[in-house]
């Protein structure tokens, strides 16, 4: 990409006449392609416009789907969905360039289930964590963890770039639903505010979900990494492809996916929380009273 940028600016943006407008039209196949970085160096300039239409709507439909048998109808956008790799079809159809170089999550890493707990067994416990914002354009991501053994299901995931005043609530009745008995809330952010106005929703709800607020001194990229293979092992997710996995699950799937550790991640909310989680986790086990036989040890 470096040669691509290379040319572009010497054979192209040479030739420009001063206050030439500029139109360029391409295929995101990389965050270092050169309208990711014409993006980058103009981002936030009022003469600048960046137009993006994916062909699918966050709702699933065809943005380009018109009268009298012209443009692409929604199935046939999903054929080609189901034809190729998750990687290809963000970057050709959807606008979203990811770098495969360095992709730490692959689709068959992870492991699924179907929406169906153990009904055999209680559940050692149930928690979650809450990686909160402020008011740019990361995301709140809350996943929730019900702990049976050592496998981590995650069930519900709050996983949205709304307002306090609209994520918290769905934070709160995530935990109300699911009964979580505990709720680590970094505090990065101004999350000790966020983390008092889940807890007075929760209360208020008659819920009893103990809140932990947390400030995060690690590198967060070398948490995500250092937490990944535990996640992989330990963690079972909602299936993505399943019409019946919500909407904001879905989209925090395609978060982890599309995490990379070369290239540059527009947002990194989803992994965070899950390394966050995978950190609580293996806390509480760490936390556990066995018996033993005094007799056995070295005294």
């Amino acid at each position: 990409m470096d040669t691509l940028w290379t040319k572009f600016t010497n054979d192209l943006m040479s030739r420009m006449k001063e206050n030439c407008k500029m139109l360029v039209i391409g295929t995101r196949w990389s965050v270092w392609d050169p309208l990711g970085r014409l993006e980058a160096q103009y981002e936030g300039k009022k003469k600048a416009k960046f137009v993006k239409i994916p062909a699918l709507d966050i709702n699933g439909n065809s943005n380009f789907e018109y009268k009298y048998g012209v443009g692409f109808s929604t199935k046939h956008f999903k054929m080609l969905k189901d034809s190729m790799d998750d990687i290809s079809w963000r970057s050709i159809y959807q606008q979203e360039p990811i770098e495969r170089e360095g992709v730490l999550y692959h689709e068959d890493d992870l492991q699924y289930f179907n929406g169906d707990l153990p009904k055999d067994k209680e559940p050692d416990a149930i928690v979650a964590v809450c990686d909160s914002k402020g008011q740019g354009r990361d995301y709140v991501s809350a996943p929730c963890g019900v702990i049976y053994g050592d496998l981590v299901y995650i069930p519900a995931w709050v996983f949205n770039n709304g307002l306090p005043d609209v994520t918290k609530p769905l934070v709160a009745n995530m935990c109300l639903k699911h009964n979580v008995s505990r709720l680590d809330v970094e505090m990065n952010n101004g999350g000790d505010y966020y983390a008092d106005g889940v807890n007075q929703l929760i209360r208020g709800g008659g819920g009893y979900t103990s809140i932990r607020e947390f400030f995060t001194s690690t590198n967060k990229i070398t948490k995500i990494v250092t937490e990944s293979d535990f996640v992989k092992k330990h963690f079972v997710f909602l299936n993505p492809q399943s019409p019946n996995t919500p909407k904001e699950y879905k989209d925090a799937m395609r978060n982890v996916l599309g995490f990379t550790v070369t290239g540059k991640s527009k947002h990194d909310d989803a992994p965070d929380s899950l390394a966050m989680l995978s950190q609580l986790v293996k806390d509480l086990s760490g936390m556990e009273v066995r018996i033993v036989d005094r007799r056995s040890l070295p005294l």
